[in-house]
């Protein structure tokens, strides 16, 4: 069996990446509530996870940290899943709207949940108005989305997925779990109204009971019902290794005229989408708290941002997490290609990838989770000391991906024509910032941690050498692969709303 296989030879990076984020999903659904519950953090009538992340700041970062690498683990396996669909099988229905929505819905604001988290000693004073209801905008979104989704699945394509496609077991765990889905959103609309409407006290159990059912079961969903087709494609297309080529490579023999350039891109406005947010979070937000006093010297890093204030916490952790979502989506989209292309880079963009998946999106959860604030208890000296350590790893991650491609992956790409010219120009130059911002960050910072006289001329020069450094990663994931976005767009078009990427009716 599949199974047996897989146990002689060892898990693979998609069925790792899927066990990763059905442990994080779980654990975040169930064991931290059970926790919060037996310790007596929550009490009744506010048993809810929305209350158990308001309870303590502890519950807040780890709530952040898992759910932002269960959104990162549930938008890599459904990748996977929805490429290998649309490749080897063209006529199933419905992979378009699914990871649509997705990207563009469910990821930002799974990730709006746990940023704008609201408190329950002043729920209506000032801030914490504007952070409770983003954060039930956000939740109330969210469980539409994952409804849609559960229908769109359910009704488009699943009649399309059967047992010559999609392994029986897959195809059990789906069906029987998609149409939980969709009964539980039900469900608890209904019970969310009473609980709001009619009595907190009385329908606050019951609506706990449907928060983790519904996340449990979306877990089950999203990774259970997939684990085998992982299996698979880790067999038959492994990441890190050689396998099976798919046919869909193109190269670039000249300009794209502006006749065959499609009218509108998924992929390339997820990179653009990606772009704003990374400029956004590097640039705009320091600047406006520099302007309005909100930060001073010494302490103007990025970390010192998100500690100063609650609101720019918020803003930060949602705009990081856009940017991980969407430097996910479009750098596995670009190796995808490139492995399929040149299948002797499949070791190396393998290398590549796991590290953003493994390293990279896990340490920027940690990065916005965990604050550096003042260590005025033992808790606080924690989370600082776990910022740190994900800011290191961060930035090492990032310059391992930097040298990978800068000396391994690109000259392969340019000899073969894999890159466009202008993707080729951006990568290069902003590759290079990257890494001479790099070693710059990590003298500062030694600077500033080691010396005790004159560590703050250092501060500012760092907090420049931070929004640099994060401003040309950000061109590297997102316009360095501008082109060939447009270009896969063109060529291997994701369908939705009825209309193809070229702006042509079609049906999902």
């Amino acid at each position: 069996s599949l199974l047996a296989s897989r146990a002689m030879r060892g898990i693979g990076l998609r069925s790792f990446v899927a066990r990763l984020g059905f442990l994080a999903n779980t654990s975040a659904a169930l064991i931290v509530p059970l926790v919060a519950l037996c310790r007596g953090d929550i009490t009744h009538p506010n048993v809810l996870i929305s209350d158990v992340m308001a309870s303590n700041a502890a519950y807040e970062a780890i709530y952040t940290w898992l759910w932002s690498i269960t959104m990162s683990c549930t938008c890599f396996v459904f990748g996977e899943a929805c490429r290998h669909w649309s490749q080897a099988h063209p006529d199933v229905k419905g992979v378009g709207p699914l990871i649509t929505i997705l990207q563009s819905v469910w990821a930002p604001c799974l990730v709006g949940v746990v940023a704008f988290q609201y408190k329950l000693e002043s729920p209506s004073a000032g801030c914490d108005a504007l952070h409770e209801f983003l954060h039930c905008a956000f939740t109330s979104v969210l469980f539409l989305a994952a409804g849609a989704m559960g229908v769109i699945y359910r009704f488009q394509l699943l009649p399309s997925l059967d047992a010559t496609i999609m392994d029986p077991v897959d195809l059990w765990c789906s069906r029987n779990t998609v149409n939980c889905i969709v009964g539980m959103v039900a469900i608890s609309c209904v019970v969310r109204g009473l609980h709001l409407y009619h009595s907190v006290t009385q329908w606050a159990v019951p609506m706990l009971v449907c928060e983790v059912v519904f996340v449990l079961i979306a877990g089950v969903f999203a990774f259970g019902g997939t684990q085998y087709l992982m299996i698979q494609l880790d067999d038959e297309q492994p990441i890190i290794g050689h396998g099976t080529v798919v046919a869909g490579g193109f190269r670039y023999g000249g300009s794209m005229k502006r006749s065959e350039r499609p009218q509108f891109c998924f992929r390339r406005n997820v990179a653009l989408i990606g772009m704003a947010a990374n400029v956004s979070v590097a640039m705009v937000l320091p600047l406006l708290a520099w302007y309005r006093g909100d930060v001073q010297m010494p302490h103007v890093s990025t970390s010192d941002l998100m500690a100063s204030h609650p609101l720019y916490e918020a803003l930060c952790t949602w705009l990081y997490g856009i940017t991980m979502s969407t430097a996910c989506f479009i750098l596995r989209e670009a190796t995808a290609h490139w492995s399929n292309a040149a299948p002797t880079l499949g070791t190396l963009l393998g290398v590549f990838v796991g590290v953003m998946q493994l390293v990279w999106a896990p340490c920027l959860a940690g990065f916005v989770s965990f604050q550096n604030r003042a260590a005025a208890t033992d808790l606080d000296l924690l989370q600082g000391t776990t910022h740190k350590i994900c800011v290191f790893l961060l930035f090492v991650s990032v310059g391992v991906m930097c040298v990978i491609y800068h000396i391994y992956i690109q000259p392969e790409l340019v000899a073969k024509e894999l890159l466009h010219p202008q993707d080729s120009f951006w990568s290069t130059w902003s590759l290079k910032g990257s890494l001479a911002m790099l070693s710059l960050a990590l003298s500062a910072r030694a600077i500033s941690e080691l010396c005790v006289e004159g560590h703050e001329l250092v501060w500012l020069p760092l907090a420049l050498i931070d929004a640099g450094f994060i401003s040309a990663a950000g061109v590297f994931g997102f316009y360095g692969n501008a082109q060939l976005m447009a270009a896969l767009d063109a060529h291997q078009p994701i369908k939705f709303g009825g209309l193809d990427c070229r702006g042509r009716r079609r049906s999902w």
